[in-house]
């Protein structure tokens, strides 16, 4: 099958399967905007605030259990320095991005914390960027949708997309990811169909069609991979909220 029929099947499928998951993460937009907004006006608890629920539970969900729970562990006791100057680095100037630099700006941010995360559990790009590309929706989820790295893979190969190169680092996953669903978008139009419109759509459809291809349903909390289809290291060792 070439390229042009795979785009064909897989947008039927589309059309088929429907937009889930959305409204929650336009939540969580709205609830990591709180956070931004604290953490740059230097509020002393900015942290606590993404221990919060509801906003807790979809983190969870979107950024892997363990995961979300190392997050919080770090920012809780990096607070004043080092998780503090990692998110400025990117969440700071958010009126500066437009549609043209987008892409661009998410390469800068997210190479800015990455550079700043520990790499002491959260190892591999795959695993380092799922929680990355999570906080980042704090500018934009139509903008900067989440990412895991299983359910694009396989949207790759089902479309006879590229995968990404195999030293891409956590900004150059996530650059790839964006050129696939911006064209997942433009494919769309082509085709006389109004979903996906944006990359938020069209990272729902893929979770979707991806995971029921796979005969799986994510569940809150799944366990992330870390890139290379192994799972994280954060898996063996748990952490609490506390």
């Amino acid at each position: 099958m070439n390229e042009e029929a795979k785009w064909d099947d897989y947008l039927e499928r589309a059309r088929q399967c429907g937009i889930e998951g959305e409204l929650y993460k336009r939540d969580v937009e709205r609830d990591l905007k709180v956070v931004r907004d604290a953490l740059l006006a230097g509020e002393p608890d900015w942290a606590g605030l993404l221990r919060k629920y509801p906003l807790s539970k979809f983190l969870a969900n979107l950024c892997g259990r363990w995961a979300f729970l190392y997050l919080v562990r770090w920012t809780r006791e990096n607070r004043d320095d080092a998780a503090r100057n990692a998110l400025e680095r990117l969440w700071e100037d958010g009126d500066r991005i437009t549609a043209a630099n987008a892409s661009t700006e998410a390469v800068r941010r997210i190479r800015g914390f990455a550079d700043r995360l520990p790499r002491d559990k959260l190892k591999g790009p795959g695993s380092r960027l799922r929680p990355i590309s999570v906080l980042l929706m704090a500018l934009g989820a139509e903008r900067y949708p989440p990412f895991k790295t299983t359910e694009l893979n396989r949207a790759y190969e089902h479309t006879g997309h590229p995968a990404p190169a195999s030293d891409a680092d956590e900004a150059g996953l996530y650059e790839h990811a964006l050129g696939f669903l911006d064209r997942f978008v433009a494919e769309a139009q082509a085709r006389g169909l109004d979903q996906p419109s944006d990359r938020l759509e069209a990272q729902s459809v893929v979770w979707v069609l991806e995971n029921k291809d796979s005969g799986t349903t994510p569940e809150p909390g799944d366990r992330t991979s870390n890139g290379s289809g192994q799972d994280s290291e954060l898996d063996s060792e748990p952490c609490d909220l506390r």
